[in-house]
């Protein structure tokens, strides 16, 4: 066959949907340069593991982000739930906060149907928590984020307390350690800063 009619046969095929590429749109939200990357970084580790091992899929990455929405978290949720009610298959995969699970559990399939007891299984315990609802795997972990306590050590040894453990042990604490510290004269001393936001998001930190 000669190449010219070999490449207009190929042309034919992708054209006419002969031959069909897969792809795959998933949509996640970043409003930090390194959400953005790792979701950069994602796409083109799929895309070369797909290319090694003759998979005919490409991963195409849509990204909310301030350029392109307002910077607000729930603007991202919105859209995607408007689109899940209504059944638009814009998006075959979403990247979302654990937050709206209960909300869009009703629309996502149950990954128990797709993956095997064993891949579920590796991510038993907090993913679990995160990615199941009523019994239903709805969504796998791309990362998870731990919120940490630092206690000031020397306030705590000054005082013989012990690191709090409860959020009533915290109180406790840091009421006592003011109010000696105000027999001290210093008025400065702050008990906690969570740095709290105003909205609904604070469970996030809690």
């Amino acid at each position: 066959m000669k190449i010219k009619t070999l490449v207009l046969y190929f042309f034919a095929c992708f054209f006419f949907g002969i031959i069909n590429s897969i792809e795959i749109n998933m949509a996640g939200q970043a409003f930090l340069k390194s959400f953005e990357d790792l979701y950069t970084l994602l796409r083109k580790e799929f895309n070369n593991y797909a290319i090694r091992e003759g998979l005919d899929i490409q991963l195409k990455f849509f990204l909310f982000s301030i350029e392109n929405t307002t910077n607000q978290w729930d603007s991202f949720d919105s859209a995607i739930h408007i689109l899940l009610q209504q059944k638009k298959q814009k998006y075959d995969i979403f990247i979302y906060d654990p937050l709206y699970t209960r909300r869009y559990s009703p629309h996502l399939v149950n990954l128990k149907e797709y993956l095997s007891k064993d891949h579920l299984d590796m991510y038993l315990g907090d993913s679990e928590k995160l990615g199941v609802y009523k019994n239903k795997w709805v969504g796998l972990p791309l990362l998870l984020k731990y919120t940490l306590l630092y206690s000031n050590i020397n306030y705590l040894n000054k005082y013989q307390r012990t690191v709090p453990k409860t959020w009533d042990q915290l109180l406790a604490t840091a009421k006592y350690i003011l109010n000696e510290e105000k027999k001290l004269g210093n008025e400065k001393l702050v008990g906690y800063n969570g740095y709290f936001p105003g909205n609904k998001y604070i469970i996030n930190i809690l």
